[in-house]
């Protein structure tokens, strides 16, 4: 093959609008493929080959060979699958940051192998996405104490789903000098970033404003004041739309004041310093008495009980209140659920109107191989088990 090669590419030509099309998950309905023009993808999920990293953004691929040399010397692993759009744009971003990327050489998640790689190739970022993979690798890490000497490794990464605040503290107990970074995006909207929500009443994160986010109300309309509450949209540098799809592509991919505006579904709420709050998925949102309750909040605090091993909430209908609150949970080894401990640590956290009326327990939540939760699945289940 050497032999019969050429010194020269004989690729066909490239445009900065060639495509590049990343398959969604399908959590809440049917996966569908983004269709990301080159220069798009680069600038809104890849960082431009700078953002991110203290450095301008390259407009230009050659502008590359002068950044990757010169990158700061570590080394980065996606826990998640390449199929995961987290952990394949993460992956490229270290690449074009001049970073050393590892990957796992086994096709199945196993925890200790994961930090048995950690230790092995000096792993100093390590990303994971949402709760379904950072409990089995904290609970590795609580069972083996001192087995893996982690010195070389600074951050714990995640992105793609809720990183419990919970399973932060707890891993901060075995770890207590890593840095955890939490990150938002979707396949639609790329790398938005993010900050943890510090005080705020409410919500799982606090967004800065920026000229290419904005909050579009149920009408369309992009609303500032203090107080109100829409869905998360962003515009700039979008997608083109989903393949073969364009109803869902009008509904997502949407012209507001001549501009595309991406709107991601995700629910957020204006507070009084002008930042955004994010509240939870919308297309998820229980409606039980007129009152909105994010299955992530509930989630989180359910996790505050002992015995909850994993948790999916959902609403099912409800006679009297439209849709009521229930949680589908797995419990932890070693332990027996107990109803009234887990009303007492969700009652310590939540509204009375967010308890789960009903808890159905199973042996297994399911959550698809890079960790994102089937909540169509767990809505069956808790409509056939709710009592």
């Amino acid at each position: 093959v050497l032999a019969s090669g050429s010194e020269q590419l004989d690729d066909p030509g490239r445009s900065d609008d060639d495509i590049y099309m990343l398959c969604t998950g399908g959590t809440t309905g049917m996966p569908k493929g983004v269709m990301w023009p080159h220069k798009a993808i680069v600038m809104a999920a890849l960082g431009g080959g700078g953002d991110g990293f203290a450095r301008r953004r390259r407009q230009r691929p050659a502008q590359l060979a002068e950044f990757v040399p010169h990158g700061p010397p570590l080394t980065y692993f996606a826990a998640a699958p390449m199929m995961h759009g987290a952990a394949m744009w993460a992956s490229l971003i270290s690449l074009l940051a001049g970073h050393t990327v590892v990957v796992n050489d086994q096709p199945r998640f196993d925890p200790e192998h994961l930090w048995d790689i950690v230790v092995r190739d000096g792993v100093n970022i390590l990303s994971i996405v949402g709760d379904a993979m950072a409990l089995p690798l904290i609970r590795a890490l609580e069972r083996h104490p001192g087995r893996w000497d982690l010195s070389r490794l600074i951050t714990f990464g995640n992105g793609g789903a809720v990183f419990s605040q919970q399973l932060q503290d707890r891993l901060k107990a075995v770890l207590p000098n890593i840095r955890i970074s939490n990150s938002m995006g979707s396949s639609e909207s790329g790398v938005i970033g993010g900050n943890d929500r510090g005080s705020h009443s409410g919500g799982f994160m606090a967004i800065e404003p920026r000229p290419d986010l904005a909050v579009i109300d149920d009408q369309h309309r992009i609303v500032t004041a203090p107080g109100a509450e829409g869905t998360l949209a962003r515009t700039g540098y979008t997608p083109v739309g989903y393949y073969g799809d364009p109803v869902k592509s009008a509904e997502t991919f949407a012209k507001i004041d001549g501009r595309v505006w991406v709107i991601t579904g995700d629910r957020v709420r204006i507070d009084e310093q002008g930042q955004y709050i994010v509240l939870g998925r919308g297309s998820i949102c229980i409606n039980t008495g007129g009152e909105k309750v994010f299955p992530e909040e509930v989630e989180e605090a359910a996790r505050r009980c002992a015995a909850v091993e994993d948790v999916l909430v959902v609403g099912v209908p409800d006679e009297r209140w439209g849709q009521k609150v229930v949680a589908v949970v797995t419990v932890a080894p070693g332990h027996r659920f107990d109803r009234a401990e887990f009303d007492a640590a969700c009652r310590g956290a939540l509204a009375g109107y967010k308890l789960p009326r009903d808890v159905v327990v199973c042996d297994e939540i399911r959550r698809s191989p890079a960790g994102k939760a089937d909540y169509a699945w767990a809505k069956r289940v808790a409509t056939e088990g709710a009592t």
